[in-house]
């Protein structure tokens, strides 16, 4: 079980999901790409290119630091959050998981603690924009823009500094442009592509699990009966199928949010057009709408889907090898 907790956890946050979801979010940035990165094989080039301009270690280790800073602010927040509410609710969030739903009483309760769960997420969500924001930027700014900064312990300064300025509404603290987008501006995209993927998760989940238990289990869905390595394997599976699904469904959202978030902040991407090199980010759309009509007018409604094709495929491929072992 430790040699499968271990596969699992670096395949998401070190070697797949994490070198990949920063091309993605470039391929997303670059508004003016002449490739859309759709194509899975055309990806793997991509992130071939990107290793021999900046190094292995440096293409793997991109912005660990700050978004490990960003998930343990993202936990510490939502912890804080969910005791408020249930001290103030009187409806212990922490256990709502284990209640048993028997009777009116227990819907009720169900209810209102998964509303309640839905409300510690947006706060959460609202009250992060501004550091979403901030490591998204670093996770978009090419390497060879940036020096190394990105492999230093300085990126950690440079993650909250950021954060702090755009959520009093003071973007040009930094050295952005008029066109940069201030805390209002980015509270809604967000909002809207955060909140809308938790949602849809939280909903999607159970079907995808109770599905894939019949593929793998047959007619016997008696988790009792499974030994730990079995219901490990059945979690792994429902969370990739789960994550795919929602990242497909919310995957224009992901864009216009993007873009939304990289405007007028002075940056220079990856040229995901040629492979190798760096390209200035320039937008001006004027609101959410706007942007929104221009990347479908422009056809960058899918521009780096391909990494979330290959990023599913290769860790399910990881996933399935292991639990073969």
């Amino acid at each position: 079980m430790l040699l499968d907790q271990t596969v699992a956890a670096t395949s998401d946050f070190l070697l797949i999901n994490h070198p990949f979801s920063i091309l993605r979010l470039q391929c997303q940035a670059n508004s003016h790409a002449m490739n859309r990165n759709i194509n899975p094989l055309q990806c793997m080039k991509l992130f071939g290119s990107q290793m021999t301009q900046h190094g292995i270690f440096a293409t793997f280790a991109k912005a660990l630091q700050s978004t490990c800073a960003h998930t343990t602010v993202e936990g510490v927040v939502k912890r804080v959050i969910i005791e408020a509410l249930s001290e103030i609710t009187g409806v212990d969030l922490n256990l709502t998981n284990s209640v048993q739903i028997d009777s009116l009483k227990a819907i009720k309760y169900s209810i209102k603690s998964s509303f309640l769960h839905a409300l510690a997420e947006i706060i959460k969500i609202g009250s992060l924009t501004t550091f979403y924001s901030s490591n998204l930027l670093i996770k978009v700014q090419s390497l060879l823009a940036t020096s190394g900064l990105s492999v230093d312990y300085t990126v950690l300064i440079d993650y909250f500094r950021v954060a702090y300025t755009r959520m009093f509404c003071q973007p040009e603290a930094e050295g952005f442009t008029a066109d940069a987008n201030n805390f209002w501006s980015l509270l809604w995209p967000t909002l809207a592509v955060m909140g809308g993927e938790s949602i849809t998760s939280y909903f999607l989940k159970p079907l995808v699990k109770y599905v894939i238990s019949l593929l793998m289990f047959g007619d016997d869905l008696s988790e009792t009966k499974l030994t730990e390595r079995q219901r490990f394997y059945l979690e792994r599976y429902t969370n990739l199928v789960s994550w795919f699904v929602v990242k497909s469904i919310w995957y224009q959202f992901d864009v216009v949010n993007t873009k939304m978030h990289v405007q007028g902040t002075r940056m220079f991407v990856d040229d995901t057009t040629l492979g190798y090199g760096v390209v200035s980010v320039r937008t001006r759309f004027s609101g959410w709408m706007n942007c929104w009509r221009n990347v479908r007018l422009m056809g960058q409604t899918y521009d780096g889907y391909g990494f979330v094709m290959l990023d599913f495929m290769l860790r399910m491929a990881v996933a399935y090898a292991c639990s073969s072992i």
